[in-house]
């Protein structure tokens, strides 16, 4: 897409993702399973990484409908969930109140926070980036973050032809603002954190949504791949189970490989004060 403004974009995303919410049933929306299935490599990555959140300011992102905003109340976090879509604002709120816990909800971009400086442990986002302004969401999370605090992403990456193959068929489910990783926004991490880790997955592991295209023939514009994966967990787990014992052997041995996997888990922390 040509270049265009941040309000452009706000109105472009907060459209797509109200027209999603309004078509989502609060019982198909998977709490524990998002973060527990097998098939959740990303997510149970990304708690370990945390460790314990009771007791602790934890900001979601990007909350969507409102999985992790919930599964982190529910580890005892005090949880605040912004989202430019006021529908899935609604829908966390609802999915909040059916599992007994408290979400504070916000609407706005990433871009500009309506946090005080230095005021959250944890900061997590779910594909959030790539559809933000790199640049200033990064510049908000070191903002709002708490120096000894910790934010992870989860973003896709620009590399495997599989995924690549799957956004072409699938544009009716993506915005079109969305820009996945590059080696660009890779290095521009560090211009405010002084310590970044990363990890990946997903690589022959993806060929999970070939079998859903071309053996099981799901319509990759009526059913998100990468929210059938979690709903149906048990059914894909011995496939999912060989193909990423294979997927850590190649990574292991070839590193580079890491590139063309479909999702990375970004661990930013240290971040350099001077910069904000």
């Amino acid at each position: 897409m040509d270049s265009i403004s941040l309000n452009e974009r706000y109105d472009i995303e907060r459209r797509f993702h109200n027209e999603w919410a309004r078509t989502l049933n609060l019982n198909d929306i998977l709490v524990r399973e998002s973060f527990e299935a097998v098939t959740a490599p990303e997510n149970r990555a990304v708690m370990r990484r945390f460790g314990d959140l009771k007791g602790k300011r934890v900001l979601d992102l990007g909350c969507g409908a409102g999985e992790a905003s919930v599964y982190f109340a529910l580890k005892g976090a005090d949880v605040y969930a912004v989202d430019l879509s006021e529908e899935m604002l609604k829908r966390t709120s609802e999915l909040a109140k059916n599992h007994g816990v408290h979400v504070q909800t916000f609407a706005g971009p990433s871009e500009q926070l309506v946090f005080d400086d230095g005021f959250f442990d944890c900061i997590y986002g779910s594909s959030i980036l790539h559809h933000a302004d790199l640049h200033l969401t990064i510049k908000e999370t070191g903002r709002v973050l708490k120096d000894t605090g910790r934010a992870i992403f989860i973003e896709p990456l620009s590399y495997n032809p599989v995924i690549n193959f799957y956004r072409k068929i699938a544009e009716d489910v993506r915005t079109p603002t969305e820009t996945s990783f590059n080696f660009r926004d890779f290095a521009f991490l560090k211009t405010y954190f002084g310590k970044v880790d990363y990890e990946f997955f997903w690589l022959t592991t993806l060929n999970i949504f070939l079998f859903m295209y071309f053996i099981e023939r799901v319509n990759p514009t009526k059913d998100r791949y990468w929210k059938r994966i979690i709903r149906e967990h048990q059914r894909y787990e011995r496939m999912y189970k060989t193909l990423d014992s294979i997927d850590e052997k190649l990574l292991k041995f070839f590193p580079l490989l890491k590139y063309l996997c479909w999702t990375t888990m970004i661990v930013l922390t240290e971040k350099k004060i001077e910069g904000f």
